[in-house]
């Protein structure tokens, strides 16, 4: 049996992410680096920068609210 688990930053992060969902009443949340990879194919909603713990600066979030264009 192999158990698998993730590690670091972007994963800290993720998590961290993930928890504001519940104070901004949300459902699914990305960085503005996330974002800038996704841009043309969603709708968002800019929700601005959260300070997390274990980040030294702020972190923009932003809400996905659906898809617009799949390249599939």
């Amino acid at each position: 049996q192999m158990d698998v688990t993730v590690i670091g930053d972007a994963v800290n992060t993720a998590a961290r992410i993930e928890k504001l969902n519940k104070q901004l009443n949300t459902t699914i949340l990305i960085t503005k680096n996330t974002y800038e990879y996704v841009k043309e194919n969603v709708n968002e909603k800019s929700y601005g920068e959260f300070s997390l713990k274990g980040k030294n600066k702020k972190v923009e979030v932003f809400e996905l609210i659906d898809v617009t264009n799949s390249n599939t």
